[in-house]
């Protein structure tokens, strides 16, 4: 039992022995810490809290003005994204009146003329040495519309006159003008100088023709003309401002004039000049000298058809009695 005893008081002081050296360990270590880390001032504490919250409350209020750049940059994109299509739309919209208004013109100008004034913003008047003038009128047509109401005189000029643009049109010819029942076509006036000018004429003639034929026994009213073709120098040019009317003037459409008031019903009349260009390739009938106003006597030929090659001679002559 004393053995026990010894044991355990030995162990106790050994055990205490050991707490004070750990004790004295531990506050070693602790007093270096102290020396090496200070504690700081509550004067030291309070300034760099102070800066951290200011830092801390800048960086917040740079970061939302950030966020607000960016929504604006957002709704300014989304707005340029709008401009553009709607500046795409427009230019769409331009193009279509464009082209719209270009037809329009074309309805009433040359497209030569058309394009210089797309071009220049003006058209000059231009002189063209060799032109073949086409001009038609219907037979007996002042008497016959007096008895005729406006709209069916109006409906029926307008049923001729546009197989007649059709027709002229296939050919490379270009209406200029109409006037009443008188109908005026040109070929050779595109700035091309195709020498086929002459014979395109009389080809869309002869058509222009056939189609009279047939309304002279379809028709209820059985329309006739009388047609009048001749080649020389013409000035073309615009006349007015405020409503453009493309015109040719020139002692070519006197002369074609002429041939028209010298034909016959249901005959296509052709002058010297234009048979000169023309005699290789159609059939046509002599008239001999023929009185024509201002210009005397002048030779005149009836247009029959385009020449086949099945007869010696293409020009007949009218037997004189």
């Amino acid at each position: 039992m004393v053995i026990i005893l010894i044991i355990a008081v030995i162990l106790e002081t050994l055990l205490l022995s050991a707490a004070l050296v750990w004790s004295v360990l531990l506050k070693s270590r602790l007093d270096l810490y102290s020396e090496a880390c200070p504690p700081d001032s509550p004067g030291e504490e309070t300034e760099d809290s102070g800066q951290e919250e200011h830092e801390h409350l800048r960086l917040k209020a740079a970061a939302k003005k950030l966020v607000v750049q960016k929504e604006e940059l957002e709704q300014c994109r989304e707005q340029l994204q709008s401009a553009r299509t709607q500046a795409a739309t427009l230019q769409d919209e331009l193009a279509k009146e464009q082209e719209h208004s270009a037809r329009l013109l074309l309805n009433v100008l040359p497209a030569n003329i058309v394009n210089e004034l797309k071009t220049t913003g003006t058209s000059k008047p231009k002189s063209f040495d060799e032109v073949t003038v086409f001009v038609s009128d219907i037979v007996d047509f002042t008497r016959k519309s007096s008895f005729m109401d406006t709209d069916v005189v109006f409906r029926e000029l307008n049923m001729i006159f546009t197989e007649f643009d059709r027709i002229f049109k296939d050919h490379g010819c270009e209406r200029i003008k109409t006037i009443g029942d008188a109908y005026m076509a040109v070929c050779g006036m595109d700035n091309t100088s195709d020498p086929r000018q002459a014979v395109n004429i009389l080809k869309a003639a002869l058509e222009a023709m056939a189609h009279v034929r047939k309304l002279e026994t379809d028709n209820p009213y059985h329309w006739q003309m009388r047609m009048g073709v001749h080649t020389g120098r013409v000035v073309g040019g615009i006349v007015g401002s405020d409503k453009y009317i493309y015109d040719v003037f020139g002692d070519t459409i006197n002369v074609a004039s002429r041939m028209e008031h010298a034909s016959e019903p249901m005959q296509i009349n052709v002058s010297e000049a234009t048979y000169a260009l023309t005699k290789d390739q159609f059939s046509f009938i002599a008239r001999g000298q023929i009185e024509t106003k201002g210009k005397g006597f002048v030779n005149m030929y009836f247009l029959k058809d385009i020449y086949d090659g099945t007869t010696t001679s293409l020009t007949e002559e009218i037997p004189r009695w």
